[in-house]
């Protein structure tokens, strides 16, 4: 049996590929110009998220960051422990 989702998510054609997996300590740079969206998964830890038409935003808790439409913006783990991401 397939779930809700399936049909609507065989009219897009999907593409992915991991740009980083594990501790992340400082800034990492996401260039805006490749017109794709991200999907970034924080898994713990504290980070900071920036990017030029927003403010610079805290996440402190696990959490799904989604960018639909391609854009520059920053991830920051900090320097001291860092934190888990996934993308």
């Amino acid at each position: 049996m397939s779930d809700r989702l399936s049909a609507p998510l065989q009219c897009f054609d999907l593409r992915t590929r991991a740009v980083h997996s594990g501790v992340l300590c400082g800034p990492v740079e996401f260039d805006g110009s490749a017109e794709v969206g991200h999907l970034h998964l924080l898994r713990r830890g504290p980070s900071r998220v920036t990017n030029p038409q927003w403010r610079r935003s805290a996440v402190i808790e696990a959490c799904v960051l989604f960018i639909p439409r391609s854009g520059d913006h920053q991830l920051d783990g900090g320097h001291a422990s860092g934190s888990d991401v996934e993308g």
